[in-house]
């Protein structure tokens, strides 16, 4: 069996509630991108470590670690929780095949 977790980064989206965890009942988030899921919702939380506005200096495996683990418990402005449940799963830090040899080949990052 396989389940979907629609990626979530931002409440809105075209200026309209973003909300695809009613649909599936599951959801991915990004530490990166702190958004609120409500209770019920299965969530499991991205690494986070590699954005596309800073491929360079991406966390260390460590350092995303942390920040999801913090994440984890974060609150909302009001203080409530912002995944009641925690996380059901945390996707682990990863190479990405073909981004990160390039990177080396433009005198990025290498974890060789």
């Amino acid at each position: 069996m396989m389940f979907f977790y629609p990626a979530k980064v931002n409440d809105m989206l075209s200026g309209q509630p973003f909300e695809p965890e009613l649909v599936t009942g599951r959801v991915m988030v990004n530490p990166h991108r702190p958004v609120a899921v409500p209770a019920g919702v299965l969530v499991v939380s991205d690494s986070g470590a590699f954005q596309l506005e800073d491929m360079v200096n991406r966390l260390e495996p460590e350092e995303a670690l942390e920040r999801q683990l913090a994440y984890e418990v974060s609150r909302t402005r009001d203080g409530r929780r912002r995944f009641p449940g925690g996380f059901e799963a945390l996707i682990t830090y990863d190479m990405l095949l073909g981004v990160d040899e390039a990177l080396e080949q433009r005198g990025g990052r290498s974890y060789g």
